[in-house]
């Protein structure tokens, strides 16, 4: 029974000091109605501050609906890859016996997926280097499902970085942002579609 005592001082403590902090530090002027709902599918709830000073439940679901239009799949294709049948350094008595192995996979197309960010309604996307290096075929897939030939206009393997074009107009778009102006603690969101 004593710790049911020190549970409930916790929790009318706990209630004091958020129903104190909200007043302390949201506009004196605003009613801030606090409700426990019985039976909802979450537990916990999030506040944030809008645009306009309201305090709204966090939610990205308004974000992720206005993203995902830009986001797309990407599929490469490296229709003669040598280094997985490259077996010059390899010792005589296994190149004998692993050679037709190699042989074999060395003829063997390679593909690849990753993700990518549609930057102008143009069709210019960028994507990361690592998923269309190399590659002889590259293939975008948008949130609609329409498929495009990508033409690589320009790569930087030092910061894995990709810029590909598809012949399109009009599509939606992510735009940028300085990144001087990101504080750490804000949120971010991640959003891909590597395997379509």
């Amino acid at each position: 029974m004593k710790n049911f005592g020190n549970l409930f001082f916790a929790a009318v403590l706990g209630s004091v000091l958020t129903i104190a902090a909200f007043t302390l530090f949201f506009d004196n002027n605003k009613t801030i109605k606090i409700e426990h709902q019985e039976n909802v599918p979450a537990n916990q709830a999030l506040y944030t501050i809008d645009d306009t000073g309201e305090i709204v439940p966090l939610d990205f679901t308004g974000t992720a609906e206005k993203v995902t239009q830009a986001v797309v799949n990407i599929k490469s294709t490296v229709i003669n890859p040598t280094s997985s049948g490259n077996n010059n350094n390899m010792p005589e008595n296994l190149r004998e016996y692993f050679g037709p192995f190699f042989r074999e996979q060395q003829n063997q197309p390679r593909m690849g997926t990753g993700s990518g960010v549609i930057i102008n309604e143009s069709g210019y996307i960028v994507t990361n280097n690592h998923v269309i290096a190399d590659a002889d075929d590259i293939e975008v897939t948008l949130v609609d499902n329409r498929t495009f030939k990508a033409t690589l206009v320009g790569t930087d393997p030092t910061t894995d970085i990709a810029l590909l074009k598809i012949d399109a107009k009009g599509l939606p778009t992510i735009g940028f942002t300085d990144s001087e102006q990101v504080k750490v603690g804000e949120w971010v969101l991640a959003i891909g579609n590597p395997y379509n």
